[in-house]
C-alpha cells in the first residue's frame, strides 16, 4: 500500500470512530482521542498485514430481516417491501423465515447434545 493510500486508511478509520462517538453522543474532545487511541490500537495491531476486511453483506441482510420481522404488522407486506425495496415475494419469505427461526428457538429439546451422540 503506498504511503498516500496508507494515509487515507488511517484519516478513514480516524473519521468513522470519531463520527460513530459523535453521533453516540460522546462529547468532541472524547472522541477525538478514543478515535486516536483506537486507530493508532488498529494499525500498530495490523499494520503491515495483507489484510482482507469482508463487506459483512450476509450480517447486515439478517439485521434487516430481522427489521422487517419486527415492523411487521401482518398486512403491511406491501409497505415492508418498499421502506426496505426489496420484492413483496421477499417479504414473505423474510416473514416466513423469521417466523420458523423465532419458533425453532423457543421450542424445547427433549435431547441435550450428550444424549444424541450415545444413540
Amino acid at each position: 500500500m503506498s504511503k498516500s493510500r496508507q494515509h487515507e486508511f488511517s484519516q478513514a478509520l480516524y473519521d468513522i470512530i470519531y463520527h460513530a462517538l459523535i453521533n453516540q453522543g460522546v462529547n468532541k474532545e472524547q472522541a477525538a482521542a478514543i478515535a486516536e487511541e483506537s486507530t493508532d490500537t488498529v494499525l500498530d495491531e495490523f499494520g503491515g498485514e495483507n489484510l482482507y476486511i469482508p463487506k459483512n453483506i450476509s450480517g447486515k441482510a439478517a439485521r434487516r430481516n430481522r427489521t422487517i420481522y419486527e415492523e411487521f404488522t401482518g398486512d403491511n407486506h406491501d409497505e415492508l417491501a418498499k421502506k426496505y425495496g426489496v420484492t413483496l415475494q421477499r417479504i414473505y419469505t423474510i416473514i416466513k423465515e423469521q417466523r420458523q427461526f423465532e419458533l425453532s428457538s423457543r421450542q424445547f429439546c427433549l435431547w441435550d447434545d450428550q444424549d444424541k451422540n450415545n444413540t
